[in-house]
């Protein structure tokens, strides 16, 4: 099926890219982890009607051109090229097949928020960590660094918050 795309974040500039993504519906709209999404009139869409395929190696293309920070580049990418993996048909097949009759790993979990279902999948919870979850914005935290990192501020910014127990308003992720 033809329904992904390739996009890019534009610095505010409008003239250099800081972040190449493949993706399909609303991703390129969407938060992400590791890097802030821009205003709509700062996201291109370079081409869509692609299969994963064809985004995959345009992305690949894109990040190898302008080459990513870490490595003396423009983009915030983490990895060089678009890692992502594609499956064959026949692949997804099997998996399904090797599936069946398995209790899926989130059976009863009751959390809406993705992020803290890819923590429960990881195992990332209860394993000595010395902070207690907790919710800012309605997001679920497990760690003030984490929520540093996506907030773009310092941990010490972050317990200042949590004391008075509000964002400011020009900080805020959802107005």
């Amino acid at each position: 099926m033809k329904d992904y795309y390739v996009y890019v974040y534009l610095r505010s500039d409008r003239y250099s890219p800081y972040y190449v993504g493949k993706g399909r519906e609303k991703r390129a709209y969407q938060k992400h982890v590791n890097v802030d999404v821009p205003p709509i009139e700062r996201i291109e869409i370079i081409k869509d009607n692609l299969t994963e395929k064809e985004a995959l190696d345009l992305e690949k293309i894109l990040i190898k051109f302008y080459g990513v920070k870490r490595l003396d580049g423009l983009l915030e990418n983490i990895r060089r090229t678009g890692q992502s993996q594609v499956h064959t048909e026949e692949h997804k097949q099997n998996i399904s097949k090797s599936m069946k009759g398995k209790t899926p790993w989130n059976k009863g979990v009751k959390i809406t928020d993705k992020k803290v279902l890819n923590n429960y999948k990881r195992g990332n919870i209860g394993k000595g960590k010395k902070s207690k979850p907790f919710i800012l914005e309605g997001i679920t935290y497990f760690s003030q660094k984490e929520c540093a990192k996506v907030y773009g501020v310092s941990d010490r910014a972050i317990r200042l918050w949590l004391k008075e127990n509000k964002v400011p308003k020009h900080r805020r992720l959802y107005i």
